[in-house]
């Protein structure tokens, strides 16, 4: 558990960031380059698609309807806070100990999903992740046998629960929805070494075609800019935002909450916040 919850996590995370890419056709964009590109991240996310559900909704669907709860794909589906107790509250805490946990919520129909329906033209990719994810199921049997599976299966189980220490950690730091200042990011050194830049935030929703590689020049030359320091790191910010019952951290109705996790002042304004130059 202990491998799956903290190597497996930052391996995986570090794999998934480029789904983001993915989404703006930052990776390859001729037809065939976009379902190999799919492959390889269903290859690594054993999602049977719904990885690829990501990929279509977050540049369509989060991207121009930032901060809509109707219509940002980050807003509309996510799951209610873990405070309202009960069964559903214990099912997404219990992946800890659960390691296949990850199938039921695959397999499960329901209304909540996490992104926009797939279009018609897009089925053939979605096939090909299907076929992605089945060849990584045998793949990590045929070379790690039944407790490779395990390990593979409770990382997943983990990566789409409220143990996902990195994923949420960084996601809770991205945005602070319907507030003057939207977008934060996040510069630690470490983390965008490991996440491929993915903390430069501000600055890729202000230019999403502009690939991750080339994230921190626009930080060094328009530091007057790109200014929006999330003060915060990714684990501190899971592990109070988990023990504060893991409220909803894209709801406008949860912002007040959120930004005292985030230790960011609600009343300080865009002009308040001071340009820092970098090397």
């Amino acid at each position: 558990m202990f491998y799956s919850l903290v190597v497996e996590n930052v391996l995986l995370h570090s794999c998934l960031t480029f789904s983001h890419e993915h989404s703006h056709n930052n990776l390859l964009q001729s037809p065939l380059g976009l379902v190999l590109v799919d492959m390889v991240l269903d290859f690594a996310a054993t999602s049977f698609g719904e990885n690829l559900g990501y990929v279509y909704s977050h540049s369509r669907f989060h991207h121009p309807n930032l901060g809509d709860p109707a219509t940002d794909s980050e807003l509309a589906f996510k799951y209610g806070d873990l405070s309202k107790g009960g069964i559903s509250a214990m099912l997404e805490l219990s992946g800890i100990v659960c390691p296949f946990q990850v199938l039921m919520k695959l397999f499960q129909k329901s209304p909540k999903s996490r992104s926009f329906p797939l279009p018609a033209d897009w089925k053939h990719r979605k096939i090909a992740c299907y076929i992605a994810s089945a060849i990584s199921l045998v793949f990590v049997y045929s070379q790690a046998g039944f407790i490779g599976t395990i390990i593979q299966m409770w990382a997943l189980t983990l990566y789409v629960s409220p143990w996902a220490i990195w994923s949420k950690g960084q996601s809770i730091a991205e945005h602070l929805t319907q507030h003057g200042v939207p977008t934060l990011s996040a510069y630690n050194p470490i983390a965008n070494l490991l996440f491929f830049n993915t903390g430069y935030h501000d600055e890729h929703h202000t230019f999403p075609l502009i690939p991750w590689i080339y994230l921190p020049k626009l930080r060094q030359d328009y530091p007057d800019i790109f200014k929006y320091d999330q003060p915060a790191g990714y684990f501190e910010l899971w592990i109070n935002w988990l023990i504060t019952s893991a409220p909803s951290y894209r709801l406008p109705k949860n912002m007040t909450k959120i930004a005292k996790l985030m230790h960011v002042d609600l009343n300080k304004k865009n002009e308040d916040y001071e340009a820092k130059k970098t090397n």
